[in-house]
């Protein structure tokens, strides 16, 4: 469980589908939790050209900074209930990731909501080919009301 920090007003008009989402995983700061980063939001739906692969569409793109000041780039997929992730679209953002800024380290992200409203985060190991990609790791999220977070339970968790 996460407070949800979405302004009530952005929920009133973002609607359900994937911008919505998108929305909520930015007020939220998910992709910062989830990867462990201080993430910055660069653009979503970017349609782009990958040299030598043609026209892509990425759903989000985020830079990242670790605590020793690498940089990372974070490319996202996104689908709402209604759809799946696609690792033919993943291959395209990672493509596009690469060639963009080859200096930054990758780390493409899947994000999906399910019907109940949880949010499934998935990072993936980059590879050449969609068969060769696969999942390094995934995690629910569930934006609530603070009264509904359990937090003596969580802060004696160790990590």
């Amino acid at each position: 469980p996460v407070p949800d920090s979405t302004p009530e007003i952005v929920l009133a008009y973002a609607g359900s589908d994937e911008q919505g989402l998108l929305a909520k995983v930015l007020y939220n700061r998910l992709v910062d939790c989830f990867l462990g980063l201080t993430c910055y939001h660069i653009q979503n739906h970017w349609r782009t050209t990958i040299p030598g692969e043609g026209q892509c569409e990425i759903d989000d793109l985020y830079v990242g900074l670790d605590k020793r000041g690498r940089q990372y780039v974070i490319p996202i997929e996104a689908k709402g209930h209604k759809d799946a992730l696609s690792k033919t679209q993943i291959a395209q953002a990672i493509s596009f990731a690469r060639k963009r800024y080859p200096l930054l380290i990758l780390r493409p992200l899947g994000i999906h909501e399910r019907r109940d409203g949880s949010i499934y985060m998935v990072e993936f190991e980059p590879g050449e080919h969609p068969d060769e990609i696969s999942i390094v790791e995934m995690r629910r999220y569930k934006l609530v009301s603070m009264d509904q977070i359990p937090l003596r339970r969580l802060q004696a968790q160790s990590d």
